[in-house]
């Protein structure tokens, strides 16, 4: 009798190392391991591999399946991440009706951001707003004529307001800026062709072609309007007070110009960046995370990104105010606070551009109603 337990024992344990057949042997699989139907034996329980994911998990007597992670197609991006045991979710990419425009364009896991065609800008003294039906209208400040809106104007697709000019980007790709012109800010090179963007800073202009190629023109006091070989394709370009910044397709950043102050020196380990703007002395950007990055001057705050932002789709650099937009439409500002310039009001309701200019800043909400704050001696803040 004791041999034989002595044998049965020793049986048992061999099936901790070896495929025993339940048949003869009442026991457990062991941990691992599941009881193949087929054969009766303890079988080793499969691994996903890279590219899939545990579609059903294992019981006693069945393996684990794995399935191809599902790839997204032309027009999807992956609206949520896969796990080891769940798959990716692909979504369509949102159209932009007729009365949107791509403000923020889509990443391999984030939807394109589609944004009213009213816009709005904030300059040194004077703000300007394009409407839904593409007309202009300026307000504050007219010393130098940068609120007298051009009566020849066509439809308007873009505007932007300078130190103490203003520039916009007709339907048809041309560039049309009005105000002071001391250093040919408002003089748009002959010969400067269709363009997809149009960026007014501290008496310069910049646009950008369909090609991705960057033309400045204007004062040239630190060679801001120099723009840089090799560059790449360019798909923003955001002129400042004394500096210049591009982001290529790639979502790199290269600034130039006046560096004093840092505003140019762009940091290391910056994400793929989706969106820039050049402040009068500091530089901010958004990266594909919606994680706000700012450098350069700083003696106000402007460039002390506040903890717990996120989400962000698009950022505005002021000159003594920074301000960002989230995807729920909410606004942030930071920096000076003198006159209330980094004081967003409340009830501004769903936002989706915000500008900071000198010492105010302006939102757009959901339904194309501008509304702006802070300093207001010109009546750059009041609202036509």
């Amino acid at each position: 009798m004791r041999g034989r337990r002595g044998v049965m024992l020793v049986l048992l344990g061999c099936c901790g190392l070896l495929r025993c057949s339940r048949s003869h042997f009442d026991e457990l699989c062991q941990s691992g391991t599941f009881e193949s139907p087929d054969a009766g034996t303890c079988e080793p329980v499969a691994t996903c591999t890279a590219g899939e994911y545990e579609s059903a998990p294992p019981t006693a007597n069945r393996d684990r399946t794995c399935a191809v992670l599902t790839p997204c197609g032309a027009g999807e991006y992956e609206s949520t991440l896969p796990t080891a045991t769940r798959d990716r979710i692909c979504t369509a990419l949102t159209v932009c009706t007729a009365h949107e425009h791509e403000s923020i364009p889509p990443t391999a896991t984030r939807d394109r951001v589609c944004s009213t065609n009213a816009e709005v800008s904030a300059g040194q003294l004077h703000t300007c707003a394009l409407d839904e039906a593409g007309h202009v209208t300026c307000w504050g400040d007219n010393s130098y004529g940068q609120t007298s809106v051009p009566a020849s104007l066509g439809s308007i697709v873009q505007i932007s307001a300078g130190q103490l000019h203003t520039c916009a980007l007709d339907e048809a790709g041309q560039v049309i800026c009005w105000g002071e012109d001391s250093h040919g800010e408002s003089t748009v090179p002959a010969g400067l062709g269709s363009s997809v963007q149009v960026s007014a800073g501290s008496r310069r202009s910049c646009a950008l072609n369909h090609a991705g190629t960057v033309t400045c023109w204007g004062w040239n006091w630190r060679d801001h309007n120099t723009v840089p070989a090799g560059l790449g394709v360019i798909v923003q370009v955001s002129a400042g007070g004394a500096h210049t910044c591009a982001l290529d397709d790639a979502g790199a950043v290269t600034c130039w110009g006046n560096s004093t102050r840092g505003m140019t020196t762009v940091p290391d380990g910056l994400g793929p960046i989706i969106q820039i703007s050049a402040g009068g002395s500091h530089t901010c950007a958004v990266d594909d995370a919606g994680q706000v990055s700012c450098w350069g001057y700083d003696a106000e705050g402007q460039s002390t990104v506040p903890t717990g932002l996120h989400s962000i789709v698009q950022v505005d650099a002021g000159t003594y105010v920074s301000c960002a937009l989230d995807d729920a439409g909410h606004v942030s500002c930071w920096g000076d606070d003198s006159v209330g310039e980094s004081t967003v009001p409340t009830g501004l309701g769903s936002v989706v551009q915000v500008s900071a200019g000198s010492r105010h800043a302006c939102a757009v909400d959901l339904a194309g109603a501008v509304t702006c704050w802070g300093a207001n001696e010109s009546g750059q803040s009041t609202v036509p």
